[in-house]
């Protein structure tokens, strides 16, 4: 079979392919139910594990991967796969949160924070 766009998507490096569907796709697993809960309120989704729990086990999988989760989140809410519905606005509104609470709250790496603590240093 060719693969076309729309069963894989390739962005800064990184390739997701599209997988066949598994049992444990159909809802939401312990460990991401854990982590839902441990989101604060306002970013934690309410229709996103009811809806796509698939999702929600590979953003649980992936929250701790952050260049991994910054590439997923990116493909999720811009994907160019053709022939894509998208997802519906409260769906879309939950990942964003979600996006622009990873971003808020993971640690700086170093590589980062060396240049301006070397500029601050004068």
């Amino acid at each position: 079979m060719n693969e076309s766009m729309s069963e894989r998507t390739t962005s800064a490096n990184h390739a997701w392919a599209r997988r066949s569907p598994r049992p444990e796709d159909e809802q939401v697993m312990g460990p991401t139910m854990h982590w839902l809960e441990s989101l604060p309120k306002g970013v934690r989704p309410l229709h996103l594990p009811q809806d796509f729990p698939r999702i929600a086990n590979d953003l649980c999988r992936l929250w701790a991967e952050t260049p991994v989760l910054d590439l997923y989140f990116e493909e999720k809410e811009f994907s160019l796969r053709e022939n894509r519905a998208g997802f519906p606005p409260i769906i879309k509104e939950e990942l964003l949160a979600m996006h622009v609470h990873s971003l808020h709250t993971r640690a700086v790496p170093y590589e980062a924070r060396a240049p301006r603590q070397a500029s601050l240093l004068g």
